[in-house]
């Protein structure tokens, strides 16, 4: 079996709130990223752009996420991203339109002006032959539509523009001008529209009768009543809104009922959400950018067999949601889902930030925060705040306490860690390390913690804390250790999450262990293989120690460090500054199951064996620096010399 397959995150975003979060989960390695938007911005330049292109919905909010998911790799990638969100001068007519067409037209730059000279000048000539193409496309609807409406560039953003040129393209169908801008781009994780693309507006009635008539209303300044509800209309009143702002609340919510119109589902979203393994409701302007997405999907996130659902809620408050507490915010989430009461457990969990405290922030009833849940959903506060912009969530610290939830919620708890421990000749050290053991803070990350030593004395025991254990081993000989400790480990249901396997006639840090397993929860390693060779002054000391009463030993040892490490290069084509460490971390859910598999048939199996296996296995496997002494008088140069030659054998084989 290979690695396990990438965890599948589907995010419900807007334009710009959910960026942070975004980014951080663009660097995983171990993630695939759906991003779920609407299209029914309408505001400013995007609003003139919808009524000069009929039917097409707002393209604003893609732009702006396909900018976010352009690897960053090269020149032309940067000039990419900032051709994307480049605006148009105001006001941009005469001159500078015709340069900018005739650019488009073939290709001369003499009249272009800048940034978009230096831009399009910074892109390969195969992309920007891509990109004049569509925009091209766009500027021939523009002289043919011209004189019936009197479309004006200025303030305009490129990658609209971009974007509308693909749209007629695909003969003014939303989502396959979406693929076709992707592909383009060649983004890192999938954007989905969440409709089928049906062109229709945003419009909304407040507490007090007040209309929101679009989404750019919807976002504006306004009363200080809530929204009541939104609608999806395909058409103005007749008479104009100025009309019906002349009727009772009751009046205005019964036409807004009668002549709402239901957008379809997307199937490719319908099929995001059928296989997520996370849902994230992210930040955003709600009542523009996520409630209405809520509302086209539902009951599909009742469906859902994914894990965990959160729920973020907005650091501060912006004029849609001023005044409105976290509570309301869900249950308005809620209310579009179509779960009002969360027994679909729509919603698994609330994101909220609690401290430090923030100017205008949107805050929790402390009596609702002690108490841990809100319908069934439980309430994770923290500090979620980027520490340089407040305003802003902190992409890491917030994905990283999802995903600490979800692993929780996988494991049914915090997870266990076994640790087996053979120190050759230095047993009378074992009661400095279970000393080591017990000062350590595991049960920040463990509920659980085993440590396994080849021999040790109950009665010198000192006090171990509730959730630690002491347990023997037989095994003197470190390398049957590893591979018996992995054997069982793999073949128990109910084994540790975590192994640390330490050996050698050195002395590893416990606090390395604890170290190491943290690193888990940043990349999707399965292995954590401890280097003591990435300080020069620590290898050089271990050499001395363990050869230092024989010359041509220590030379040999020295001269072999670098022999080993340059053979495992050219057998597997993987440099490892230190491959006959005796430090090694496994994480039992990113291994081949079953693990003993690996190792089955082999009688005799050591360091190297173990890490062939794990590389034909496709295990991703970590290499960092761990603290590692030797102590003159313990070592022992023959058993360090018969451990290098089985090394040396097994990289030939």
């Amino acid at each position: 079996m290979t690695n396990p397959e990438k965890l599948r995150v589907v995010l419900f975003c807007g334009g710009r709130g959910s960026n942070s979060l975004i980014n951080e989960f663009l660097r995983r390695n171990d993630v695939s990223l759906t991003l779920l938007v609407n299209a029914y911005d309408d505001g400013l330049s995007t609003g003139a752009l919808r009524r000069f292109v009929p039917g097409m919905l707002g393209p604003s909010d893609f732009r702006k996420n396909l900018a976010y998911l352009i690897d960053l790799y090269s020149t032309e990638q940067y000039a990419l991203r900032q051709l994307l969100e480049c605006r148009l001068p105001v006001p941009f007519e005469g001159e500078k339109l015709a340069g900018f067409q005739k650019y488009i037209a073939n290709g001369q730059m003499d009249l272009l002006i800048e940034p978009l000279r230096t831009l399009f000048e910074q892109l390969s000539p195969a992309k920007a032959r891509n990109i004049r193409a569509s925009l091209r496309v766009f500027l021939d609807y523009y002289e043919n539509h011209k004189p019936a409406s009197n479309f004006d560039f200025s303030d305009c953003a490129v990658g609209n523009l971009i974007f509308a040129g693909f749209y007629l393209e695909a003969r003014q169908d939303f989502n396959t001008a979406i693929k076709s801008f992707a592909a383009m781009l060649e983004i890192s994780a999938d954007i989905l529209n969440i409709s089928q693309g049906e062109g229709y507006t945003l419009a909304g009635i407040k507490e007090d009768g007040q209309l929101l008539v679009n989404e750019e209303s919807i976002v504006g300044p306004q009363s200080v009543w809530p929204i009541r509800e939104l609608y999806f209309i395909s058409a103005p009143p007749e008479n104009g809104w100025e009309a019906l702002e002349r009727l009772s609340l009751a009046e205005k919510t019964a036409w807004l009922e009668a002549h709402e119109r239901h957008p379809r589902l997307s199937p490719e979203v319908e099929a995001a959400l059928a296989a997520a393994d996370l849902i994230i409701y992210g930040p955003g302007t709600q009542h523009s950018s996520l409630l209405p997405s809520y509302r086209i999907v539902r009951p599909h996130l009742t469906n859902s067999p994914a894990i965990i659902k959160a729920f973020i809620v907005n650091l501060t408050h912006d004029h849609d949601i001023q005044g409105l507490a976290p509570p309301f915010l869900v249950d308005k989430a809620l209310s579009y889902m179509g779960d009002p009461e969360n027994a679909g457990r729509s919603i698994t969990h609330i994101i909220y930030h609690h401290e430090p405290a923030l100017d205008n922030q949107v805050l929790f009833d402390e009596k609702l925060l002690a108490a841990g849940n809100y319908k069934t959903a439980r309430i994770m506060a923290g500090n979620f705040a980027n520490a340089a912009r407040p305003n802003t969530h902190n992409g890491h610290l917030t994905v990283r306490a999802i995903l600490d939830i979800l692993e929780e919620s996988l494991l049914g708890g915090k997870p266990k860690l076994d640790i087996h421990l053979c120190l050759l000749k230095r047993d009378i050290a074992e009661n400095a390390i279970i000393q080591e053991a017990v000062d350590l803070c595991w049960e920040e990350m463990f509920s659980a913690v085993t440590i396994h030593l080849s021999s040790h004395s109950a009665l010198n025991l000192p006090p171990l804390p509730a959730y630690m254990r002491i347990e023997a081993h037989n095994h003197r000989d470190s390398e049957d250790m590893e591979a018996d400790a992995l054997r069982k480990w793999g073949s128990q249901d109910k084994a540790a999450n975590y192994l640390a396997v330490l050996s050698g006639d050195g002395e590893y840090r416990l606090a390395d262990v604890l170290w190491a397993a943290k690193q888990f929860k940043e990349a999707s390693f399965g292995v954590v293989f401890g280097s003591r060779t990435q300080s020069r002054r620590q290898f050089l000391h271990t050499i001395r120690y363990a050869y230092g009463e024989g010359t041509l030993l220590y030379f040999l040892s020295w001269l072999g460090a670098f022999v080993v490490t340059a053979l495992m290069g050219m057998r597997f084509g993987v440099i490892f500054s230190d491959p006959l460490t005796g430090f090694h971390v496994y994480r039992k859910d990113r291994l081949p199951w079953p693990v003993e598999g690996i190792l089955a048939g082999k009688r005799s199996v050591n360091t190297v064996e173990i890490l062939r296996q794990l590389l034909r296995a496709n295990v991703e496997i970590a290499e960092l620096p761990v603290t590692y002494k030797t102590f003159a008088g313990f070592t022992s140069p023959g058993w360090r010399f018969r451990r290098g030659l089985k090394g040396l054998l097994s990289f030939l084989r």
